[in-house]
C-alpha cells in the first residue's frame, strides 16, 4: 500500500508467513546509485541512492547492507508516519487463513478507510479478483491495482494519460482540514480556484430537469436562483460523468475509472441546524440525492430542514450531544455540515470532496474476465432516476 505523499514507494505490505529475516533479505537484492543524475541516465526508479542517508526511526531494524528501514509484525499498524523520501516499510505477516478470514479482511478495509493510502496493489497465486472487488467495494482509494504472478501490481502504478485517475485524497472527513478540494490527476491546476460566474448561473436556473429526475424539482425550487443554477450544473455534470457506467481505459493494462459511491457499508452523516442555510444543505445533500449514494446518507437536524424527509431514509432529529455520540458510536465514512456559500466552484471539484473518484485495473492487457467482474460493481455511481412517490 502507498501512503500518504509517498508516491512511488512501498509503505505497508501485507505478507503471508514472513518474519524478519526473510524481509531482510528480500532487502538485499535491491539495487544502488549513486545519485539522481545516475537514476536518470539508466532509467531506474526503484533503485536506492547512496548519499540518502536518514536518522534512524525509532522500534524499526536497519537494515545491515541498505539504507533500508522495516518492522514486522503480526497485527495492522495503528501509527504509521509517511517517511518522505525513505525507504521505510511496515509488514503485516498473516497466515494463509487470515486472508480468507472475514473478520481480518473487514478489519483490513476500516484500515484503508481511516489511512486512506493512495493506491493498493493486490497480488496472488492467481489473480485474486474476489478478494480485489470486497475491497475496491468497501474502501475508497483512488488507484487499485490487481497483479498475477507473470505481471505483478506494483503500487507506483498510475498513467492518467491512460484513464489511470490518479490523486491524493486525505480521509473525506478530514478534507477542509487539509486542503480545498481532492488533488486529481488529471485535472488543469487552475481549475482548482475558478468559480462560476453569478450571470452564468442564473442563466444555468432556467435548465429543465428530464422526467426521470422530475423528484428533485420540489427540492430544486426552494434554493436560491444562483443556488439553482448550480444544483442544475451539477446534475448535469452527474449524468455525463455516470453515463453508460464506468469508463474503460485505453493503455496497455486493462482499467475501469469514474466516480464511486463511498465505500458501500459505510454512511455518511449531515448534520443540519437552523443556522445552516437551505442553500447549503441542498447543494451539500445533492451529490447523494441525485445518485445511488442516496442510501448512504443520513441527516442529523436540530428538527430544522425537515423537507429532507422526503428523500432521506435516515432522518433523526438530535440535539449536539446525541449528534456528537452517534458520530461516535456510527463512525461515519464522512462527516457533512453545511457552511455559508462564498463562492461556486466547479462542480467536479465540489463533488470529489464528498465521493470518491479513482480507478480499478488489471495489470493484464485486454482482461475481458476483469471487465465483467467489475464493470456491475454496485460502487460504480449512477444518477438515481425515479418518480417522487
Amino acid at each position: 500500500m502507498e501512503h500518504a505523499g509517498q508516491c512511488t514507494a512501498l509503505r505497508h505490505a501485507i505478507l503471508p508467513n514472513v518474519d524478519s529475516t526473510q524481509v531482510r533479505e528480500i532487502f538485499a537484492k535491491a539495487t544502488t546509485l549513486q545519485d539522481e543524475k545516475e537514476a536518470i541516465e539508466k532509467g531506474e526508479f526503484a533503485s536506492l541512492l547512496n548519499e540518502k542517508i536518514f536518522e534512524p526511526t525509532t522500534g524499526y531494524e536497519r537494515h545491515h547492507t541498505h539504507d533500508v528501514e522495516y518492522k514486522v509484525d503480526t497485527k495492522l499498524p495503528v501509527e504509521i508516519e509517511e517517511g518522505w523520501r525513505k525507504a521505510i516499510v511496515d509488514v503485516t505477516s498473516v497466515s494463509d487463513m487470515d486472508m480468507k478470514d472475514s473478520k481480518f479482511i473487514d478489519s483490513l478495509n476500516d484500515w484503508l478507510i481511516e489511512k486512506q493510502p493512495i493506491s493498493l496493489a493486490i497480488n496472488g497465486d492467481s489473480q485474486p479478483f474476489n478478494l480485489a472487488r470486497k475491497l475496491f467495494e468497501e474502501t475508497a482509494l483512488v488507484v487499485y491495482t490487481v497483479g498475477s504472478p507473470e505481471a505483478p501490481a506494483l503500487t507506483a502504478q498510475a498513467r492518467p494519460q491512460d484513464g489511470e485517475i490518479f490523486g491524493e485524497v486525505p480521509p473525506r472527513k478530514d478534507v477542509d482540514w487539509f486542503t480545498k478540494f481532492p488533488t486529481i490527476v488529471p485535472s488543469p491546476t487552475p481549475g482548482y480556484h475558478a468559480e462560476y460566474t453569478r450571470r452564468f448561473l442564473d442563466d444555468s436556473s432556467k435548465i429543465k430537469l428530464s422526467p426521470s429526475l422530475q423528484y428533485l424539482e420540489p427540492l430544486i425550487k426552494r434554493l436560491s436562483t444562483t443556488a439553482r443554477g448550480y444544483a442544475l450544473v451539477m446534475i448535469e455534470y452527474l449524468i455525463d460523468a455516470c453515463s453508460d457506467g464506468p469508463r474503460k481505459g485505453f493503455g496497455s493494462r486493462t482499467a475501469l475509472y469514474g466516480l464511486q459511491r463511498p465505500p458501500l457499508k459505510s454512511v455518511n452523516i449531515m448534520r443540519v441546524t437552523k443556522a445552516s442555510s437551505i442553500d447549503s444543505v441542498i447543494l451539500q445533500a445533492l451529490p447523494f440525492l441525485a445518485t445511488n449514494a442516496d442510501v448512504q446518507l443520513a441527516v442529523s437536524s436540530d428538527g430544522s430542514h425537515a423537507y429532507l424527509k422526503e428523500y432521506v431514509a435516515a432522518f433523526s432529529i438530535d440535539n449536539e450531544s446525541a449528534f456528537e455520540s452517534t458520530v461516535k458510536t456510527v463512525r461515519p465514512y464522512n462527516v457533512l455540515q453545511p457552511s455559508e456559500i462564498d463562492e461556486y466552484p466547479l462542480v467536479s471539484h465540489f463533488v470529489t470532496k464528498a465521493l470518491p473518484i479513482g480507478h480499478i485495473k488489471s495489470t493484464r492487457s485486454e482482461d475481458d474476465e476483469f471487465i465483467q467482474i467489475f464493470k456491475d460493481s454496485p460502487k460504480w455511481l449512477c444518477v438515481r432516476e425515479r418518480k417522487l412517490s
